[in-house]
């Protein structure tokens, strides 16, 4: 490496006045793959500090989704929200089984709401309570944690069913599905509970959907 000092005009001859000197700001050798932050001296060697970065902690908020069900509309403003009826599939996977994790909740109150969620044994659940009493509590499999799953739940008067991955329906033929005003995406609003994976794919029918065709769909 070397240093060269010119005149302005590029001569690098310069014999100077023997009095005005000359500064030199900034200036840093050192030996190493790459060059470390500046270090400020005056008349004394100086070892620098550790470069350290340093920012306020923060903790991300939950990634979820809450929609106004009777506000959703079609491309001709038709309704896509059917109060007494309808059906929800799902893809996604979980991350780890650990505690009920809500995969989709439909709430009007706590004591009149649709939860889908993983339990920690990995148990697909499906519960409707209307008026603070169960309706239907369906349980159609298993998934695995860090596997895709897909699963369909259909509901009408005296009409439930779920799937797991096109297998054999489970169903409750006694039961009124609760009213409800909002859907809830990967949270059920009525506990602090996140979903803890992906949630891939969500599906809404303003009717009932045949068990065979929600094992179409989920298969």
């Amino acid at each position: 490496m070397g240093l060269n000092i010119a005149s302005a005009n590029g001569v690098f001859s310069y014999t100077g006045d023997g009095t005005s000197g000359l500064y030199i700001w900034g200036a840093q050798l050192e030996a190493g793959a790459f060059p470390t932050s500046y270090i400020p001296t005056t008349t004394a060697a100086v070892t620098r500090s550790a470069d350290v970065s340093t920012s306020a902690a923060a903790t991300r908020a939950a990634d979820v989704c809450t929609l106004n069900l009777p506000s959703l509309v079609g491309s001709h403003g038709e309704s896509l929200w059917n109060g007494t009826e309808g059906t929800l599939l799902v893809r996604g996977d979980v991350n780890a089984l650990s505690g009920n994790r809500p995969l989709l909740s439909l709430n009007n109150t706590v004591n009149d709401r649709s939860t889908l969620y993983i339990d920690s044994s990995g148990n697909v659940c499906a519960d409707f309570l209307t008026s603070g009493a169960f309706q239907a509590q369906l349980r159609p499999g298993t998934v695995s944690a860090q596997t895709g799953f897909a699963v369909g739940v259909a509901w009408a008067v005296n009409d439930f069913a779920a799937v797991r991955n096109g297998g054999s329906p489970v169903s409750d033929n006694s039961g009124t599905p609760p009213v409800t005003t909002t859907m809830g995406i990967g949270v059920d609003w009525s506990s602090s509970v996140f979903w803890n994976g992906h949630i891939r794919q969500v599906l809404l029918f303003n009717r009932r959907l045949s068990n065979a065709d929600m094992q179409a769909l989920t298969t």
